[in-house]
């Protein structure tokens, strides 16, 4: 009987980890991050559940988002289309080759 309790002790305190460790990995990203270019403003606001939104003049777009942390790369992807974006968590910035977004 003993056993069978400290195996679902063990067992909680492993899912309850797990839990924390995904979260702190979708707060690490979560926010919205703007670049503004000659007086047009864009980006991108990452959320929980790994959903995206993307805005600029033209509207908003809802997507999807993955983060390899191996790489620091955010795979964005709206209606199959896939657009990847470096993270630097330091400097708080997503970057799409010359455009560099942060966040606010």
């Amino acid at each position: 009987m003993k056993s069978k309790v400290f195996a679902k002790i063990v067992l909680g305190a492993l899912a309850g980890g797990a839990t924390l460790m995904f979260v702190s990995c979708g707060s690490k990203l979560s926010g919205t991050y703007k670049t503004d270019f000659m007086g047009i403003e864009a980006g991108y606001t990452l959320k929980s559940g790994n959903k995206v939104t993307a805005f600029s003049p033209v509207g908003t777009f809802d997507g999807t988002y993955t983060f390899d942390e191996s790489t620091n790369v955010v795979k964005v992807e709206f209606a199959g289309e896939t657009h990847e974006l470096v993270f630097d968590e330091a400097a708080k910035t997503l970057t799409d080759e010359m455009i560099v977004y942060t966040k606010k």
